[in-house]
């Protein structure tokens, strides 16, 4: 062990004594060092069956490696796509929370990703470099931070990558989507991301919640359009 990482663990081990977990769903006790107690995590939607290609909800063992019908049909540009938890209930108030400022929240969440991934990491290899999908960057002034960002730190820590910050951008503001259907969501989006330099030629792209895929769908254009041959999906939720 390097002595950079010595002291990492060291520090992290005093910060427990000092500061010990809470679980940010009930107030027990946390698990090990997460803000999560064993029986919350327990009841937590866990994502375990789902298309392999977009991650949408299927009645299948969480080991069948199948395709949705839809991405049978009209495969989307990314090749697979991961996401930890089904969105719904306590995920999209723990998702609120972070948007508004709990980091807390939003580490508590990417860290139950990271161990998904972990467990994908024994069966297939793992990307090149994680490029956060951009909020523009009006709405991260608002915001005060970028959550996907936030995300890939938080990957690329626990699992050893590298983070490509600033090289997918945000070309112009698009109008908030919680209320368009997945058509206007496209119209939404289209040309709105661009690419600065050349990107790996395997590459996961990270953002909060995949709801009907179309920003993922119009990253991972501009994320081909600057060399990425392979692309990935990784997200916290599943809608």
């Amino acid at each position: 062990m390097r002595p950079v990482d010595s002291l990492v663990t060291l520090a992290r081990r005093l910060a427990l004594r000092l500061y010990p977990p809470t679980c940010l769903l009930c107030g027990a006790g946390g698990e090990s060092d997460l803000d999560l107690c064993a029986a919350c995590r327990a009841d937590l939607p866990w994502l375990m069956g789902a298309c392999g290609r977009c991650a949408l909800p299927l009645p299948v063992a969480p080991s069948a490696a199948l395709t949705c019908g839809r991405c049978q049909r009209r495969p989307p540009p990314f090749d697979a796509a991961v996401a930890a938890l089904h969105y719904t209930t306590p995920v999209p108030a723990l998702m609120r929370r972070y948007k508004r400022g709990d980091l807390q929240a939003g580490d508590l969440l990417s860290r139950l990703l990271a161990a998904r991934l972990m467990g994908l990491a024994e069966r297939r290899p793992l990307p090149q470099a994680l490029v956060p999908v951009p909020l523009h960057p009006g709405r991260r002034r608002a915001r005060g931070f970028d959550q996907a960002e936030r995300i890939a730190g938080v990957l690329a820590r626990q699992l050893g990558l590298a983070r490509l910050e600033g090289r997918l951008v945000r070309l112009r503001a698009t109008a908030p989507q919680r209320s368009m259907d997945a058509a206007e969501r496209r119209r939404n989006l289209r040309h709105a991301f661009g690419a600065e330099g050349r990107l790996p030629a395997h590459i996961a792209l990270i953002d909060d919640v995949h709801t009907t895929g179309a920003t993922f769908t119009a990253a991972a254009l501009a994320a081909h359009a600057a060399g990425a041959a392979r692309i990935e999906v990784w997200s916290i939720a599943r809608a």
